[in-house]
């Protein structure tokens, strides 16, 4: 099993694990619009993007890699931001942001 640091604090990935599926069952917090376990990575909303080892990355699409580390930043603070005035105009609806 590939072990990988959230948030500071160790967790072991299944194998193939997607990222967001990690987050996901270890009570983690990371919005996500268009993702579903069932449906795979749409890959289509970039709400999900985590800073891992440097470069921003969809966790939808992502392989968990042993030894990985991310964490809140600035940069994907900064990326949420971004994606949620679109999303606003695209489906509005009083609340849903």
């Amino acid at each position: 099993m590939a072990k990988v640091a959230i948030d500071g604090i160790v967790q072991e990935a299944r194998p193939e694990e997607l990222l967001i599926d990690l987050i996901n069952r270890t009570g983690a917090s990371l919005p996500h619009v268009c993702y579903h376990p069932q449906l795979g990575p749409v890959q289509t909303c970039d709400t999900c993007m985590v800073e891992a080892d440097g470069p921003l990355l969809r966790a939808c699409a992502t392989r968990v890699a042993d030894g990985s580390e991310g964490a809140p930043s600035e940069r994907v603070a900064n990326n949420l931001a971004a994606q949620k005035e679109p999303s606003a105009i695209n489906h509005p609806r009083p609340g849903a942001l």
